[in-house]
């Protein structure tokens, strides 16, 4: 975290930044970013922010989406800003991730599984009814995006347990 001022330390009442960095650590025994020649598959997360009322106040959104790609160790970061609404030490705020499906992937995978099984040659009649049940399903899910939760152990918070310490305002209240 960095306060908005000069100095380097936290005030109660004055503006600061947050910024959340979050990286891919899954198929780390893979591919990284620099042996991939082509553009990587993108994931996208939606992350929302959460303070505890007494100690902190967030300045505008306190939720988005972000995509990052399905490399390992890739990295993306979202700047926040916060603002300590009392002096000490006070827990980070709290970062939950999920993820996130807007429709756009469900229909990519949905062209690619009925391209599949043309090639493959079991398409006849049952296949096309399901190609066509496939088909409806998209259009209804880009109204409404899936976000799923991840998994107990799935995602790490390296600033669960962290402190930053905030030094009361100098001016009398």
């Amino acid at each position: 975290m960095d306060s908005a001022g000069e100095g380097k330390e936290l005030i109660v009442g004055t503006m600061c930044n947050l910024c959340i960095t979050i990286t891919n650590t899954c198929n780390a025994t893979q591919h990284t970013a620099s042996d991939l020649p082509q553009k990587p598959f993108q994931h996208y997360l939606l992350y929302e922010v959460e303070v505890e009322s007494n100690f902190w106040m967030i300045s505008g959104r306190n939720k988005g989406v972000i995509s990052i790609p399905g490399v390992a160790m890739a990295k993306c970061s979202v700047t926040l800003a916060v603002m300590p609404l009392t002096g000490g030490y006070l827990p980070f705020p709290d970062v939950r991730l999920c993820k996130y499906d807007s429709g756009d992937e469900i229909d990519r995978k949905t062209v690619e599984e009925d391209s599949e099984s043309k090639e493959s040659g079991k398409g006849t009649e049952p296949s096309a009814e399901l190609s066509e049940q496939k088909s409806a399903k998209p259009h209804s899910s880009r109204s409404h995006p899936v976000v799923t939760p991840f998994l107990r152990g799935q995602v790490y918070n390296c600033s669960k347990a962290a402190q930053v310490k905030v030094l009361p305002s100098n001016s009398p209240t």
